[in-house]
């Protein structure tokens, strides 16, 4: 196979990549034999504005001369772009046997992205020295039971539901439900053990464990 129907070869991936990420992506594909001129693919629309006949970037050009292929098949998430635009590129390599034949590289503009998280951090407001330390109170006196319950599910078992966390946390969930005095509550035991995905037997057990 020609060293051109081999880069080639990578085109029906880079439109699968461009069009699964949507307008706000591009995929090129260079033949590194000639980093002037090096793009011989790019879908469209075009993030930079570049053409086929135009050459690398100085970052894929270092890629290239530090022989990074010969130990990765790929470096992925590093960031690229201008002023204007900010992406999160990926680039990899293409090998013929042993020899670097091109690089298929990927641009994803995140500046919409990056602008809403900065919107979000202005919203939250919150002091980042604290943001790992764990939640301070989860509800406050007087919570009903199914409150309590729902906090404390969501605060161990996150966006999984709770019958499908390991036994670990189910553990966990019950110790802490039994500190909140829940089961100090008619037909508690039952409902938790039903959100767990358990029976009362187990319950107990978790209990008597603590």
């Amino acid at each position: 196979m020609q060293r051109r129907e081999l880069l080639l070869s990578y085109a029906p991936l880079a439109d699968f990549i461009a069009r699964m990420n949507g307008d706000g992506c591009e995929a090129l594909i260079h033949d590194v034999r000639d980093p002037l001129h090096s793009v011989i693919y790019i879908t469209q629309p075009t993030l930079t504005g570049r053409s086929l006949g135009d050459g690398m970037t100085d970052y894929a050009v270092e890629l290239v001369e530090s022989r990074r292929y010969l130990t990765d098949p790929f470096v992925v998430n590093y960031v690229g772009g201008s002023p204007e635009q900010i992406f999160r590129s990926s680039t990899y390599f293409i090998r013929d046997g042993k020899e670097l034949a091109g690089l298929l590289c990927v641009n994803i503009d995140i500046s919409s992205i990056l602008e809403a998280r900065k919107t979000l951090d202005q919203v939250l407001i919150l002091d980042p020295a604290l943001l790992g330390q764990g939640s301070r109170e989860t509800f406050l006196l007087g919570s009903s039971a199914v409150e309590k319950i729902n906090a404390v599910c969501a605060q161990f078992a996150g966006a999984h539901a709770p019958e499908r966390c390991p036994t670990e946390v189910k553990r966990r969930i019950a110790r802490q439900l039994q500190e909140y005095g829940v089961f100090e509550l008619k037909g508690q035991v039952s409902e938790v053990a039903k959100r767990l995905g358990v029976s009362e037997k187990t319950i107990y057990r978790y209990l008597k464990e603590v």
